[in-house]
């Protein structure tokens, strides 16, 4: 079988979104060996710091620049509602009433 690999040991550019603010640097991996942790650093060494718990990572390809937009979204005009009730839970027991007696 053929996969798409993304490389992501060596060392790459880098933009940190925390609290409302942008922060450039880079991203380096020693090696694509387990336990090698990719790591994030301003252009000084310095570690760039991410806050505590679940981060979001978002890799972007080299098919053009990276564009950060500083307006404001209007959040309550994106927003979309999936579903207006709770989806039904499949009963794998359930015997199909449509067939019963038939």
């Amino acid at each position: 079988y053929l996969s798409i690999q993304i490389q992501l040991w060596d060392q790459g550019r880098a933009y940190l979104l925390r609290d409302g603010q942008v922060y450039q640097g880079y991203w380096r991996r020693k090696d694509k060996e387990p336990g090698s942790a990719l790591q994030l650093v301003y252009g000084n060494n310095t570690p760039m710091m991410v806050k505590p718990g679940r981060s979001w990572v978002s890799i972007v390809r080299g098919f053009g620049d990276v564009f950060i937009n500083t307006e404001k979204a209007d959040m309550v005009g994106t927003a979309t509602a999936i579903a207006n009730e709770a989806t039904p839970t499949v009963n794998p027991n359930a015997i199909d009433s449509s067939d019963a007696g038939g």
